[in-house]
């Protein structure tokens, strides 16, 4: 036996009637849009943690999801960030600060500035690099010799080892 209903509501079985469409089809066609409907719940989840979080990636953004109650696996979070193009911001990496402009040593001035030098031993040049994994690198080398591509920078080092530019 049906319960009771209050006036103006229909079954489902009369409105099908009404229709003209088969019950079966309506459920069918009830179960194919429930999934729709769940799935624009979780984007949306998904496009507020984004905006918010500017930095999270999808691991993030799920496991956040999760925490809040919604039952996603990073692959469905990663395909639906796809879809709506919301790329995590990477973070900037930490570089460490080389020059300090800003001192009150006295600056040495560019002697060097205006000379065009023309053969090799008029002017040398020294350098040192800050290399992340290793200690500081030193080299020195003639600068006339780096230009034509006369040494390599493996040669160099080694090359200029007791070898003093000509004085004038």
């Amino acid at each position: 036996m049906t319960p009771a209903l209050s006036q103006g509501e229909l079954t489902i079985e009369r409105m099908c009637a009404l229709a003209g469409v088969s019950r079966a089809g309506y459920y069918r066609h009830w179960r194919a849009s429930a999934p729709r409907a769940e799935e624009a719940g979780v984007r949306d989840a998904i496009q507020r943690l984004a905006l918010m979080n500017k930095h999270y990636g999808y691991r993030r953004i799920a496991a956040q999801m999760r925490r809040e109650g919604w039952n996603v696996n990073h692959k469905r979070v990663l395909r639906l960030m796809r879809e709506d193009n919301l790329l995590c911001l990477r973070k900037q990496s930490f570089a460490p600060v080389t020059t300090d402009s800003r001192h009150g040593w006295r600056v040495v001035a560019n002697l060097a500035r205006n000379m065009a030098p023309s053969g090799p031993d008029q002017l040398w040049v020294a350098d040192i690099t800050y290399s992340a994994p290793r200690p500081t690198v030193g080299e020195a080398y003639d600068w006339n010799a780096k230009e034509k591509g006369g040494l390599k920078k493996s040669d160099l080092f080694p090359a200029v080892r007791g070898h003093e530019p000509k004085r004038r």
